[in-house]
């Protein structure tokens, strides 16, 4: 996936505070550690020993699929709240 764009879709509770999603083919994988701070979110994914820091921009997200083992191989992401 190297100088490709990586996509991901997000679903967002709002039940008891924010309940983030990744949307994986048919599974849903709740991100339980996600820091907002402003405009940006960084929302861990431990399973994959990595995380997705983003700009937040309205129901799009923009930024970096970060390998914490491999930075070179990071790739940037777009991801949509549905």
């Amino acid at each position: 996936m190297q100088d490709h764009e990586l996509p991901f879709t997000f679903r967002v509770t709002k039940d008891s505070g924010h309940q983030v999603y990744l949307r994986n083919a048919g599974e849903e994988i709740l991100l339980d550690e996600i820091a907002v701070k402003g405009d940006s979110v960084e929302m861990k994914l431990h399973i994959f020993d990595a995380s997705l820091k983003a700009k937040i921009d309205g129901d799009k997200l923009s930024g970096t699929f970060y390998k914490y083992y491999a930075p070179e191989a990071s790739l940037p992401f777009l991801g949509y709240v549905w």
